[in-house]
This record gives structure tokens, sequence and C-alpha cells, in this order.
């Protein structure tokens, strides 16, 4: 019986792959050949046609739920179904990846090519049964219409290719078309990559330190490690500078390691060195490529037992998105590393997915308030009244609260008042290197 259901499959991804093979019979070169030879016939300065580059958005789910052959399935409807939608003088191409080149030989402009890609939207909507499951497909599409200057076959698949991006970027099912500014930053973004890579052997990352402050005593019981770039002409960067880019690029694992293990080492120093200080802790973020990495408990091991740091002076902390991203492995995950004896904090509480079953689910010990209700404190709105939700749900849980973002005195004052156990931002400090941070500890401040 299992091996008559299994020639039925096989025999259902053979012919969805027949499909594809009559629906794409072009491969990217012989494509780009074409599409050379289609600007050769158009009049020169005219829009002549359009390029539509795609991609399914729901191929890798559809891979990791069923399998490579059922991805190659999906590729393979999606392909015929293309066809379908096409004139006779329209070309379908299959580029690798998961990704296929339309050429639209008779959309003149970016309104005939939009229409085509929604009636090629809509032709791949209707539900498709794979694997026993009804999958209903989408697809992120580029468009780049050829013409005022268009000379080049392989630019020409480019731009489409950066105009799918954005509309990757954008959400499932969306539809971009290509401006000269997404050309600049996809190369923007590859030199960046290719820099992230060299600023982490030359070691240009350091870290920066803000302390997390005890609400009830005023003293500081923690600092949060910020990677900081000390880029070598555009000075010190911050994050938002740098760090999609290094998730995007793989550099965030390796530049991860260095986190860990400088952060474990600085703090056993604190320690050392400040008698009050001895139980200070360090809180590092885990990003959901660190956190779906294979070696991310070892990582965390390896930096505790080369600073020698207690297990419960380290806090790694990880956004909810991070977390609901990364799905059941997650789960396994920060199991491992709570049983290490870490701490573990979810970042940005309430601006994420949050659905409160996680909670329930993973062994999480502290919940940081998300900077934007802390700002919104004493004002008009609901601000007040999601803090204190926040506050009793995550103490009835026993969990602590970590406002973020306490930049005045009446909105320490609030946070006391609600009962939050610890508080951060900048009224007490920006983020310091760490010889000022030494120095903030030396100097036995209270708040």
């Amino acid at each position: 019986m299992k091996l008559a259901g299994e020639i039925i499959v096989l025999s259902t991804i053979r012919r969805l792959a027949a499909a594809a093979a009559a629906a794409a019979p072009l491969d990217s070169e012989a494509f780009l050949a074409h599409l050379a030879q289609r600007l050769r016939r158009g009049p020169a300065g005219t829009a002549q046609f359009s390029v539509l580059c795609l991609r399914i958005d729901q191929l890798d789910a559809v891979g990791e739920a069923l399998g490579p052959l059922w991805s190659e399935a999906l590729l393979g409807a999606a392909a015929a179904r293309m066809a379908g939608c096409l004139g006779p003088h329209d070309r379908v191409a299959a580029l690798g990846g998961g990704r296929f080149a339309v050429l639209l030989d008779a959309a003149a402009g970016p309104a005939a090519a939009l229409a085509a890609a929604s009636g090629i939207q809509g032709a791949l909507g209707a539900p498709l049964l794979l694997g026993g499951h009804e999958v209903f497909a989408t697809a992120s599409v580029g468009v780049a219409v050829a013409g005022g200057g268009t000379v080049n076959a392989a630019d020409l698949v480019r731009d489409a290719s950066a105009a799918m991006a954005q509309s990757a970027r954008r959400g499932p099912g969306q539809c971009s078309v290509f401006e000269p500014a997404m050309h600049l930053h996809a190369v923007e973004r590859l030199r960046l990559e290719g820099t992230l890579r060299r600023a982490l052997e030359r070691r240009e990352f350091e870290l920066h330190y803000q302390p997390i402050v005890c609400t009830r005593t005023g003293t500081i019981t923690a600092f949060e490690a910020l990677l900081r770039w000390r880029h070598p002409e555009r000075g010190l960067l911050a994050p938002g500078e740098f760090l999609a880019a290094a998730e995007a690029s793989g550099v965030l694992v390796p530049a991860g390691r260095v986190v860990l293990a400088e952060a474990c080492r600085q703090t056993q120093a604190w320690g050392e060195r400040h008698p009050g200080a001895a139980r200070i802790a360090v809180t590092v973020n885990l990003s959901a490529r660190q956190l779906r990495h294979p070696g991310v408990v070892a990582d965390v091991e390896d930096a505790l037992a080369g600073a020698g740091l207690a297990a419960n002076r380290l806090h790694l902390e990880i956004t909810e998105s991070a977390i609901m991203e990364s799905g059941e492995a997650a789960v396994e995950t920060l199991c491992r590393l709570k049983a290490l004896g870490v701490m573990l904090c979810v970042d940005d509480f309430g601006v994420g997915y949050s659905s409160l079953s996680y909670l329930h689910r993973f062994p999480v010990d502290v919940l940081k308030i998300d900077r934007s209700f802390v700002r919104g404190l004493g004002k008009v709105g609901a601000c007040g009244d999601i803090v204190r939700a926040v506050v009793g749900l995550a103490h009835g849980l026993g969990m602590h609260v970590v406002p973020e973002g306490v930049e005045t005195a009446a909105h320490l004052a609030e946070v006391r008042a609600m009962e939050c156990d610890f508080a951060q931002g900048y009224f007490f400090s920006p983020p310091l290197p760490a010889d000022e941070a030494d120095a903030l500890l030396a100097s036995g401040t209270r708040w």
C-alpha cells in the first residue's frame, strides 16, 4: 500500500515537472539572448516591452514542510499557470533559486506590465494540492520596462530582480516597478556586506554598555551590551546602519560570538575590580539568525567558560518576532540555553506578535517593555494601562519587568509607581564605551 502511494506521489511530481519543462523552455542564457535580440528590434528611446522577475513566496515553506520534491512540483505548477497567462510572443524562463523571468513582448509601459503581473498573480492564487495539502501561491514580482536607453539584456533582468527584492521586503504577493534607487541600494548593500566581513577581521566592532537600574535601590544591576562599528571612514556607526546587512550576509553569527565572549569577559573583569559589582549581569542580544544557528548553545557555553562568568550573570535578549519566526526550533534552543543557567529576556514586548501563549511555552525570565509605551506615559492614551497590564502579567508568571526608554524623572516615577523591577534609558545614561562604564561603576552612582 505504501509503495502504491509513493508511485502516485512520484507520478504527480513528474507531471508537474513536465508542465514546468513545457512552460519554461528557456534557460537563463537563452532568455538573455532572446532579450538582446528583442532589444535590437525595437526603436531606440521608446518603451518597447517589459520584463518581470518573480519568486513564489511559499516555496521555502513548502520545501520545509513537505520536502524539496514538492517545492519543485510547486515551481512546475507555477510555470504552467504563468504560461497560460502569456501571449504568443511572450517567454518564461527559470533562472534558478526558485526565480522566474517573464518577457512581456507587448507590455510597453509600467501600467501594462502591472496589469499582466496582476493576471499572473490571479492564476497563481488558485488552490493547488501538494502532498495532501492545499497551497495558495503568491509571488513577489518585480517589473522593469525596456526603453529610454535600455541597451543591455542582463541589466534589464537585474533591474527586474532588484524590484522583486523590494516586493519581497514589503510582504507576500507584492509587485514593484524598478526605480534607479533600487539598484543603488543593492550595490550599496553588496559593498556594505563585503566591508562588514573585513570589519570583523580587522576588529572594528566594539561594545558600548547601557546601565539597567533597580527601581527600588537606584543602583546598577546590569549593563546591556550594544554593538557599534568603528568605521574607518564614517566614524562610529549605530546598529541601525549596518545590522540588517550583517544579518543578511551571515556576518552576525561570527560577530555574535565575539560579542558574547567580550561581554562576558568585561563583566567578569568588572566584578573582580569593583566589590559592589560582584553580581552585576550583562545582557546580550540574540538575532533571529543566531537563534536558528545550530552552534548558538555551544557559543554561549564557550563565552561563559572563557570568561569564568557565572551563567546567571548572562542575560540573553530575544525579540518576540525572532522567537515566533524560529518556530518550534526556538523552543528546544531556548530550553537548552536555559539549562545552562542563563537568564532569558523578551525584548520590545508589546510591538511584535504579542502571542501570550509562548510565554507559557518558553522559559522566559524577563519582559522588556518597548520604549514606545514608556514614551507615552503621562500623556493622553492607554500607554499607562498597557504598561500596568504587562507588569501584572509578568509578575503573575514570575517574571521581572524592564521598561526601556526611561528618559525623564517623570518616566522613572511612573514606572516605579507601577512596580517595574528595573529600568533602562537615557535618564540614567546613554550607552558608554567600556572605560566610561567602568568609571560609572567606580563612582557608585545611585538614582
